[in-house]
């Protein structure tokens, strides 16, 4: 996860993972910073991520909650794969309010662009 979690490209992920139903999750993730004369710093962090595996049903399902703070309190992931011939195909549903939807579907699709990236 850590070479596919974040939302911009160039940007990285520290995580940590107790992978099983009733397991927890954590991730930070870390996005490049535009310069700027006030910070000697090379990168910001986004907000760090966090939550609890609902659902796990290996190959095809993963379902878990989504919480990062000061921005969705708690919502629900649920990731679907299905296979097309040699393809695969994914499915990302994200339960959140309106006002939230345009700013994760920006994170998510650079998400999955990294996942392609990393399969390349």
């Amino acid at each position: 996860m850590s070479q596919w979690f974040f939302g911009v490209p160039g940007g990285s992920a520290i995580n940590e993972q107790d992978f099983k139903v009733g397991g927890r999750y954590r991730v930070e993730m870390i996005h490049p910073k535009v310069d700027s004369p006030e910070s000697e710093d090379s990168c910001a962090e986004a907000p760090v991520h966090y939550g609890e595996y609902l659902e796990i049903a290996r190959p095809c399902l993963l379902a878990f909650t989504w919480i990062d703070d000061g921005f969705v309190s708690y919502s629900t992931v649920t990731i679907e794969l299905d296979t097309a011939g040699d393809k695969t195909r994914l499915k990302l549903t994200h339960d959140l309010p309106t006002d939230k939807v345009a700013a994760h579907e920006h994170g998510w699709n650079a998400c999955l662009n990294s996942i392609g990236n990393s399969l390349a």
